[in-house]
């Protein structure tokens, strides 16, 4: 059993891509402003009811703090392996806001992000 928490601890230490370190990294920082802001966007009730965003703010910030760099780690070893398999770039990855940006560890989709051909590549154009 000690072999292979060892064996699994260098796996994480070591196997690890550009996008899983800097999501745990900066996880912290990033999860307290991507957890309020992605329960805004999907809560109907603070909508309707604006007093309730400070204390949603300040709770979701706490909670988002505490495990943001758990899920950068996720969410950074998830762009890491769909990297690996092109289909998506490290360019979307650090340079955008989108979905499978880093800088948003708690947003997650189901959707499959690949690269789109380049227009020079396709037939008929």
């Amino acid at each position: 059993m000690k072999s292979a928490t060892f064996i699994l601890i260098l796996l994480l230490v070591f196997a690890p891509g550009c996008a899983t370190i800097t999501g745990t990294t900066t996880g912290a920082f990033t999860g307290a402003v991507d957890l309020p802001s992605e329960s805004y966007k999907q809560s109907e009730s603070v909508k309707d009811f604006p007093f309730l965003f400070a204390p949603m703010v300040v709770v979701t910030g706490a909670i988002g703090f505490g495990g943001g760099p758990l899920a950068g780690l996720v969410k950074g070893f998830s762009a890491d392996i769909q990297w690996l398999v092109d289909w998506v770039s490290y360019g979307k990855v650090f340079g955008s806001f989108e979905k499978i940006s880093i800088w948003r560890p708690w947003t997650f989709s189901i959707e499959q992000y690949r690269n789109e051909p380049e227009a020079s590549n396709l037939e008929g154009e």
